[in-house]
C-alpha cells in the first residue's frame, strides 16, 4: 500500500496542533470529501503522540521536500500564512465578544459560559451546588431555559409523588418533595453542564472558571471540551416577553410552595 501524506490529505501543516487536525477532520467529514477509512487512519495516527512520531519519521524519509519546507525561514508576506492569520483573527474576534441573554435566576456565582463552534451558539451553564432548587424544586430547569430538564424533573417528580402517595400518604409526598429538591441542589447544575458538553458545547470562560468546572464535573480539560479564547460576555436586555415569562414562573413557584405548606399542615 502506497504511503499517504495524511497532512496533505487534511490540508494542514505537519506542525499542526491536535485542535487544528480535529477541526480539519470535522470539516472534511461534513463535506464528505474524505472516506471514513482515511479519517480513521488520520485519527489513529495523528492524534496518537507516539504513532505520530513514527509517522513523521517515515514521512520525512519518503518526502524530504516536506522537511526542507518546514526548515525554511517563514516570511511575513507568504500568502498562505496571511490567510491563516486572517482566519485566526476573524475567529478570535468572534469569540472575544459573545452576546448572551442572561437567563432568569442565573446563579451568577457559578455561571459558566459555553460555546458551540458548529452553531455559533453561546449559553450560560452552571457548575457546583446551589440552594435554589430547594426553594423552587422542579421549576429550577425552567428558570434557566432548560425545558428538557424541566420536563424530565416534572415527570420524575409526578411519578414519585404518585408512588409515595399511595404507599405513605400526604406526609410521604411532602418528604419525597423535600428529598427530591435536595438531590436537585446537589446534582442539577453539573448534570445540565455535562449534558451541554456532550451535545457539542465547549467551556469558554476564564482559566479559573475552567478549573472550577473541571473539578465539579470531574473531567479533564482537553481541546474537545474547551476553547482557548476568553470571551467577553455581553448581556442582552430582557424583553417584555421575558419579564412576563418570569412573572408567570414565579407565580407558579410561590403557588407550589404554599401548596406544599398546606399539605404539611
Amino acid at each position: 500500500m502506497a504511503f499517504v501524506n495524511l497532512y496533505a490529505l487534511l490540508g494542514v501543516e505537519p506542525t499542526a496542533t491536535e485542535t487544528e487536525i480535529v477541526k480539519a477532520m470535522r470539516q472534511l467529514a461534513q463535506l464528505q470529501l474524505v472516506s471514513l477509512e482515511d479519517l480513521k487512519l488520520c485519527k489513529d495516527t495523528l492524534l496518537n503522540p507516539e504513532e505520530r512520531k513514527k509517522y513523521n519519521a517515515q514521512l520525512f524519509a519518503e518526502y524530504p521536500e516536506v522537511l526542507e519546507e518546514l526548515t525554511k525561514p517563514k516570511t511575513k508576506d507568504k500568502p498562505n500564512t496571511q490567510a491563516v492569520e486572517k482566519d485566526r483573527d476573524i475567529e478570535e474576534d468572534a469569540l472575544n465578544e459573545l452576546s448572551l441573554k442572561k437567563p432568569l435566576l442565573a446563579l451568577n456565582s457559578k455561571a459558566m459560559p459555553i460555546y458551540n463552534e458548529n452553531t455559533g451558539e453561546v449559553r450560560l451553564t452552571f457548575v457546583g451546588q446551589s440552594f435554589f432548587p430547594l426553594i423552587v424544586g422542579f421549576f429550577t430547569p425552567l428558570l434557566i431555559g432548560d425545558f428538557i430538564g424541566f420536563l424530565m424533573c416534572l415527570g420524575l417528580y409526578t411519578v414519585l409523588a404518585i408512588v409515595i402517595g399511595i404507599m405513605l400518604g400526604m406526609f410521604g409526598v411532602f418528604m419525597m418533595a423535600f428529598i427530591f429538591n435536595v438531590v436537585l441542589c446537589l446534582q442539577y447544575c453539573n448534570f445540565y453542564t455535562l449534558r451541554k458538553i456532550k451535545s457539542g458545547f465547549k467551556l469558554c470562560g476564564t482559566v479559573e472558571q475552567k478549573k472550577i468546572a473541571a473539578k465539579w464535573l470531574k473531567i479533564k480539560l482537553t481541546p474537545n471540551n474547551t476553547i482557548s479564547n476568553i470571551p467577553k460576555i455581553i448581556y442582552e436586555q430582557k424583553s417584555v416577553i421575558d419579564i412576563i415569562f418570569a412573572v408567570i414562573i414565579w407565580f407558579f413557584i410561590i403557588l407550589t410552595i404554599f401548596v406544599q405548606i398546606a399539605l404539611l399542615s
